[in-house]
């Protein structure tokens, strides 16, 4: 997935009150977000932890 589409997803996310953070290697999405958007992130996980991980 390409930067500029992860940047949208965790925008979304955060436009639904759900938060992202890295925790023991792991990615974690606090707060509740729609189905489609929690499938989506869940499909790109590795690539939107490395990206919280750089940014922590």
């Amino acid at each position: 997935m390409q930067r500029k589409s992860l940047v949208k997803l965790i925008q979304s996310l955060r436009r639904h009150g759900a938060g992202l953070s890295a925790e023991n290697g792991r990615l974690v999405i606090e707060g509740l977000a729609p189905a489609d958007i929690l499938l989506q992130a869940h499909r790109h996980r590795k690539a939107l932890a490395a990206m919280v991980r750089a940014h922590s």
